[in-house]
């Protein structure tokens, strides 16, 4: 929310509890509904000792960043999952194909199984590195 002058508001996060139990859909309800209405920001409070609960305030940050971040590209995200699931399934058919055909029976076939092995495990690290990279960029914001 951004006063006439510029100023930024925020408003602070009801992460305490008296009673000793915390509703966390309370909290998510609470940060939408901040968010909606325009503030800027979240505050909290860390305390080390004290008479009543409080959540720590890294996590609780870190669990509002993660609804915000799914609710916003939810279909990206499951879009990029699935992706990378067909081209692992597509990656063990092809290993399934391989597998039937290839007969090892001597050197040479040996060392042809041996670089197709290779191969296999190096696409199967660069899915993984695709998977990661992938979200770090659904995350930034990039939409290449």
């Amino acid at each position: 929310m951004i006063t006439g002058s510029g100023l930024q508001l925020g408003i602070a996060l009801p992460q305490g509890s008296r009673q000793g139990s915390i509703d966390i859909t309370l909290l998510r309800e609470y940060a939408l509904q901040a968010e909606a209405a325009g503030f800027d920001d979240l505050w909290t409070i860390e305390q080390i000792t004290g008479r009543y609960s409080v959540l720590e305030s890294v996590s609780l940050l870190a669990y509002l960043s993660a609804i915000a971040f799914c609710l916003g590209s939810l279909t990206r995200a499951v879009g990029h999952y699935l992706a990378v699931a067909l081209l692992a399934v597509a990656l063990l058919a092809a290993w399934a194909g391989l597998d039937g055909v290839l007969t090892v029976d001597g050197w040479g076939t040996q060392l042809l199984a041996f670089v197709l092995m290779q191969g296999f495990v190096v696409a199967r690290l660069a899915l993984r590195v695709a998977l990661a990279g992938g979200q770090m960029a659904l995350y930034r914001g990039d939409s290449r």
